[in-house]
């Protein structure tokens, strides 16, 4: 009887997690998703340089960039061009802060028909015969103006429940991306607090003598943080040697690719914000914010208001 009762609150524990790994996910019938895919630097050029970018149009460009906007149906049902209301047709929209150069799309299909209209410098709109079910559009723009631009993608769907727009998506870090950050947190750390307590416990049980024996009679409790601090101590010595040893080589003040990286206080805590509160941080390479960190603001995914459904 005890060891029924014992095991009975883990036997109903395993029994919800059947369930929950047994259970098939309801697939909506509509679900037409936009996302960014990508994002790139085509050219870049200073204001008084001798050469300009100039496109077809005898436009000139400070620089030129690339967004790539993956158009998805992830629903059971095809979505037609009478799908979509005649007021809110599919339309991509960029900030105020860049133009549209040019536009294209890619279909994962030969017989899929797409194509993009340029509706003014920051609207496009996206025309197609049929997105059946796993079908995609990729939509390549080529822009010029503000390389991290926000971008807006509108259009109702006729029995669609969720949003088209998913670029908010952008700037949340994926679920692997914050576990990783926050295993190189810890591990960074450790470097500053396990290690050095690690070390005093060690030599204050046992002597620092005890790293001459074999086997080294410590606890792994205590042996673990100081052997993964010294690790990550010695990567880091030897990337400020090897720097240096770089740094002989050249006058002193001729700037180097390593002076524009930021320093390690700042890479912890962008580790730190990805780990903690799910923001995605890179470093910028473009010509004119080289290696600066590049934090996405924050931005909520659009939800239905009434005034949806207002005419």
């Amino acid at each position: 009887m005890a060891l029924t009762q014992a095991f009975g609150p883990i036997s109903a524990l395993l029994r919800v997690v059947a369930a929950i790994l047994g259970r098939r996910s309801v697939v909506p019938a509509k679900n037409l998703t936009a996302r960014i895919h990508m994002r790139g630097i085509v050219a870049e050029l200073p204001s008084d340089f001798p050469l300009k970018i100039v496109d077809e149009f005898g436009h000139h460009h400070r620089g030129v960039y690339i967004l790539s906007l993956l158009i998805r149906n992830r629903g059971s049902e095809a979505i037609l061009p009478s799908s979509f209301v005649e007021s809110s047709p599919l339309r991509v929209i960029l900030d105020e802060n860049a133009h549209i150069i040019v536009a294209n799309c890619f279909t994962n299909d030969d017989d899929f028909i797409c194509s993009v209209d340029k509706l003014d410098d920051r609207t496009v709109s996206v025309d197609f015969d049929c997105v059946n079910p796993s079908d995609f559009i990729n939509l390549v723009i080529f822009y010029g103006g503000k390389a991290m631009t926000s971008v807006r993608v509108t259009g109702r769907i006729i029995g669609q429940e969720e949003s088209i727009d998913q670029t908010a998506e952008e700037v949340r870090a994926a679920t692997g991306e914050r576990v990783t950050a926050f295993i190189v947190f810890l591990m960074m750390l450790n470097s500053f607090t396990g290690l050095p307590i690690s070390l005093w416990l060690i030599y204050r049980d046992y002597g620092l003598g005890v790293f001459l024996k074999a086997p080294i009679p410590v606890p792994t409790l205590l042996l673990a943080p100081a052997g993964l601090g010294i690790s990550i101590l010695s990567i880091f010595l030897m990337s400020r040697v090897d720097r240096w040893l770089e740094r002989r080589k050249y006058p002193d003040g001729f700037p180097l690719r390593s002076d524009f990286e930021p320093p390690v206080w700042e890479a912890v805590k962008g580790l730190a914000r990805t780990a903690f509160l799910g923001k995605k941080q890179r470093y910028s390479s473009s010509l004119f914010s080289w290696a600066e960190p590049v934090i996405f603001h924050p931005k909520k995914s659009r939800r239905r208001t009434v005034d949806d459904w207002l005419a």
